[in-house]
Parts: C-alpha cells; sequence; structure tokens
C-alpha cells in the first residue's frame, strides 16, 4: 500500500522571537520546514534567520529587504529541495518516518552564512558593518568552516589563532560574534554540540583616557601654524569644545545645527550608537562653525591624525593627541565644573553611563595625587 505523502510547508518565527520583539529589542526569526503526517510533525530549520518585514510567506522570493536576500532565498530553496527529495525516497520505500528527516537532509551551512543570519544588519552604523564583513571574511577563508555541522574544537582554535593576532578590542569582537553564532545554530538543532563553548575572552588591560589641560588646549589655540593645518586646529579645537567624536562632525549638516533663544544648538543622532543628543555651542565652538559658514572642515580621517600630531608638536604638547582626545578634553573639562555625570553622558550621546564614569575615575587619580601633593606639605 502506498503511505499517505506528508505535507511540506515553510513555518516562520514558530517560536514568536520576531514577532513579539520591541523596535527597542528588534530580532530575528528562524525559517524552519514543517513535515506533518497522520498528526505528527517534524521541523527542520533551514539556518536561516530575518526580521518580521523581511518575511513573505506566500511569495516565490520569501526574504525581502536583506542584503543576503538572494542567499537566503538559494538557502531555504535548496533545503526544500532536500526534504522533499527525502520524503520522496520514504513514499517510494513505503515507510514514513519523520525521525529520520533532520538535518543531514538539508544542504551544509557554512559558519559565514549564518553568522550573517544573527547580525541585525538594520540596527548599525556602518562603521560597525563594515567592522562584521571582515570578521565574516575571516570566517570564510577557513575551509573547515563551510559546513557548521562538521567544524571541531579543533577548527576553532584555527580560526582563534587568527585572532591572537588582532588588537585586544578587535579580538572581543571576533569572539563576541563566533559565540552568537554556534550559541544560534546549538538553539536551531544545527549542530548537535558547541564547538566555541572552550574560547574565553581576552583579559582587557584598561587605558588611561589622555586629555589636554586648559593650557595645553590654549598653547594649540594660539600656537604658530601654516595654513594648511588651521582646518585640522580648528576641528580639533571645536571638538574640544563641544564633545563631538569625528565621525559626527564628519557628518554634520546644515539641517542639523539651530538657533534657539540666542544660542546655537546641533540636534540629531551620533553615527556610532544611534542615540539622539542636543548640544548647545559654547561662545568658541559657535566662532568655529561660524568662521566655515555654518559648517566643519572636511578632512579625510588619516589626514586629520597626521596633521594633529604636527599641530601638537607645533605647541610644545608632548602627548599623543588624537581626535579621541578632543572628546575625553570636553569630558573631564565638564566634569572637573561641576557638571553631573548624567548630564555629561547626555551631552556625549552615550548610550549607557558607565562609559561616562570612566572619566570620572580619571578625575578621582587627579585628586588623589592633590591630596598626596598637599599631605607632603606636612
Amino acid at each position: 500500500m502506498i503511505p499517505t505523502r506528508p505535507t511540506i510547508r515553510l513555518v516562520f518565527d514558530r517560536k514568536h522571537q520576531a514577532t513579539k520583539s520591541t523596535a527597542k529589542e528588534r530580532k530575528a526569526g528562524l525559517v524552519q520546514i514543517e513535515v506533518m503526517h497522520q498528526r505528527k510533525r517534524r521541523y527542520i530549520s533551514t539556518g536561516v534567520k530575518v526580521y518580521t518585514d523581511q518575511w513573505r510567506q506566500n511569495h516565490e522570493q520569501h526574504v525581502v529587504g536583506s542584503v543576503y536576500a538572494d542567499q537566503y532565498n538559494n538557502t531555504i530553496a535548496n533545503a526544500m529541495r532536500s526534504v522533499m527529495d527525502a520524503v520522496d525516497r520514504q513514499v517510494t520505500d513505503g515507510v514514513i518516518d519523520l525521525a529520520t528527516l533532520g538535518q543531514q537532509t538539508i544542504g551544509s551551512t557554512s559558519v559565514a552564512d549564518y553568522a550573517r543570519s544573527v547580525i541585525e544588519w538594520r540596527t548599525l552604523a556602518e562603521s560597525t558593518q563594515k567592522a562584521y564583513r571582515h570578521i565574516i571574511d575571516t570566517m570564510e577563508a577557513l575551509p573547515r568552516f563551510h559546513d557548521i555541522a562538521k567544524v571541531t574544537k579543533r577548527d576553532v582554535d584555527a580560526y582563534m589563532a587568527i585572532v591572537a593576532k588582532k588588537r585586544q578590542t578587535t579580538q572581543k569582537n571576533y569572539i563576541s560574534l563566533l559565540h552568537r553564532t554556534f550559541r544560534a545554530a546549538l538553539e536551531a538543532g544545527v549542530i548537535a554540540s558547541d564547538p566555541a563553548a572552550h574560547v574565553g575572552y581576552p583579559r582587557m588591560h584598561a587605558r588611561e583616557r589622555a586629555r589636554l589641560t586648559d593650557d595645553e588646549v590654549a598653547a594649540i589655540a594660539d600656537a604658530e601654524l601654516p595654513d594648511e593645518l588651521v582646518p585640522a586646529r580648528d576641528l580639533f579645537l571645536f571638538q574640544c569644545y563641544t564633545g563631538l567624536a569625528w565621525v559626527d562632525c564628519d557628518t554634520l549638516t546644515s539641517d542639523m545645527v539651530t538657533t534657539e533663544g540666542g544660542h546655537i544648538y546641533i540636534i540629531r543622532s551620533r553615527q556610532k550608537t544611534g542615540v539622539q543628543y542636543r548640544t548647545m555651542l559654547l561662545k568658541p565652538a559657535a566662532a568655529i562653525l561660524a568662521k566655515y559658514g555654518g559648517t566643519l572642515p572636511k578632512l579625510v580621517s588619516y589626514t586629520y591624525h597626521h596633521r594633529l600630531q604636527r599641530i601638537a608638536k607645533a605647541a610644545g604638547i608632548t602627548k599623543h593627541v588624537t581626535s579621541h582626545v578632543g572628546r575625553h578634553t570636553f569630558a573631564t573639562w565638564a566634569l572637573s565644573h561641576g557638571v553631573p555625570i548624567e548630564i555629561v553622558s547626555k551631552m556625549l550621546g552615550h548610550t549607557n553611563i558607565e562609559t561616562t564614569q570612566i572619566y570620572a575615575k580619571i578625575l578621582a587619580k587627579d585628586v588623589d595625587a592633590q591630596f598626596e601633593r598637599l599631605d607632603g606639605l606636612f
């Protein structure tokens, strides 16, 4: 007797991870293949995870609005084809056994492909997306990473040997994506155990954030410079007076600047975090903005940082001056003049006040040093 054929369909977000997520914490949902026969069901993961607005249930192209839409649709199509072929063989043999329709029926999914599916691309700044692409390129370069179901602890160690050559902060990003990828694959049933479970994070060595004193800022403002260095000097001073990061200065446009009650404000969202902030320009910052017609000098990052070294040397400053130093200078200056840390956090556009507390620790060291100096007088 020929058995009745099981029904096969795609199911999106069966556990409602995506449909119940909020705009603040947006989550992707897993695409699975449901095989049903005689009231019994078997769910097989395709390894594809997308957001609710990227999924079209009854369309030829199920995934839309993703930079990897074509790749995801091909993965889903290949998975469906593999499951249907397996079901056809069971029908031919006369025995339907849903338990044997497992992940082995689906074509291999690489670690890089799975890593792409767990990244919430739409919520990331372009610079962060670029960093993730570099990590995924590293994954794709490892032949043993081409099938996530076959990756072993030794394969992960080969990946970590590459990661170990990166800077500490970069290592953390490489390891974080590795763990997220295998954890998602484990939850989806793509792998039976996590080959990266033994990998830990490197011990981070805190670096003291450099900043300039009032005298050093004044020395830069008064330094005799050739004309080619003046725009870089003005841009750096603007950072010292506002606390804006270089990328926020570089992307500043006139529509982000407004005048209210006789004061000039910058109202926008940070490029890095998307956090909205409102900055009132102090008089010297407003003067720099007016000097350049309501905008700021546009300098390539490398050129800007190279010129800052020349400016520091001309001003007699031995510290390593970067664009970050300008931001740090403003933060510590504001705190030292009594601005509450919660307000400084808002000024800087931080997502977490713990980030701002780094500057408070720096000030605490300065206070301790002054007490030691006074103690020496006795």
